[in-house]
């Protein structure tokens, strides 16, 4: 009697330890299919239910970043969309005699193709720092010479835009920086600010250690 009582104890008692087991075993399972919505019922507070948690923060972590990646991508379509749109336009334009100014034509296809460099070097940087691979160049930088250069290299654009700037930075801000990087941080900045403030806007600029 003792030895079936033992014996329907520890049955008992391993399907009890292994169903979480098996719980946990589905989800990572669902993670690894890419089914990141997938989460693990934390009962308790041992060692199996902390397992759990983790695997549910790694969960969230996935479905935060792949939801991320989505809007990434249908953005930088829309991007890559309408500097290919007006090319398009121009050169039918020119092709069909509707353009008679040369000169401004090509001024123009000459700006959505830099638009269009600017926007792959966007994806090949990222393509980088995903893999790790983003060769940085840690040096002495001056920021508030970095700051001045974008500010000088936009100044047409923000004013062609209708937009007030206001500036309030140090004239000089030595940090340990990739110079490169900083610069094309800064310009990507000060471009969405342009693109998505109405007009009549102000774009405030402000720099401190």
């Amino acid at each position: 009697i003792a030895l079936l009582v033992s014996a329907l104890l520890g049955f008992l008692l391993a399907r009890h330890l292994s169903r979480p087991v098996v719980a946990l075993h589905d989800s990572v399972q669902s993670l690894t299919a890419g089914d990141f919505s997938v989460r693990t019922e934390v009962k308790g507070g041992d060692e199996i239910a902390s397992l759990a948690k983790h695997i549910n923060r790694l969960g969230e972590t996935l479905q935060a970043n792949e939801t991320a990646r989505r809007r990434w991508t249908a953005d930088m379509a829309h991007e890559l969309r309408t500097p290919i749109a007006i090319l398009q336009a121009e050169i039918e334009a020119a092709r069909d005699g509707i353009r008679p100014n040369i000169k401004a034509t090509l001024d123009s296809l000459h700006e959505e193709v830099m638009h269009l460099s600017r926007l792959v070097n966007d994806l090949q940087a990222l393509a980088l720092a995903d893999a790790g691979a983003l060769n940085m160049r840690m040096a002495d930088t001056d920021v508030a010479v970095l700051l001045r250069q974008a500010l000088d290299a936009l100044q047409e654009r923000i004013r062609q835009s209708g937009l007030k700037l206001e500036i309030n930075a140090p004239d000089s801000l030595i940090i340990q920086a990739d110079a490169q990087r900083l610069r094309q941080l800064l310009l990507n900045l000060l471009e969405n600010s342009c693109r998505y403030t109405d007009a009549g806007g102000e774009i405030r600029v402000r720099l401190q250690r």
